[in-house]
């Protein structure tokens, strides 16, 4: 049996986690903005080592909510 390479593993964890964060916000506020604030934070979190997509959706997520007025065409829900 062969094991993915660890850049698919990472890439399925990141999509994983971002798809997650975005499926918690309100369908009515997913807006590309929206998305890409994610996608930042996913990013970012993983940069710093967090590799459990669990605690990177929600910390995503909990970071966007929280801090949403910084970013570029994002409103908070």
């Amino acid at each position: 049996m062969s094991h993915p390479p660890p850049q698919t593993k990472l890439h399925a964890v990141l999509k994983g986690a971002l798809e997650d964060a975005v499926r918690m916000v309100p369908e009515a506020k997913r807006t590309s903005s929206l998305k890409a604030c994610l996608a930042e934070k996913v990013l970012t979190l993983a940069a710093r080592g967090e590799s459990n997509p669990t605690i990177l959706t929600r910390l995503a997520v909990l970071t966007v909510q929280k801090s949403c007025h910084g970013c570029y065409g994002c409103e908070r829900w």
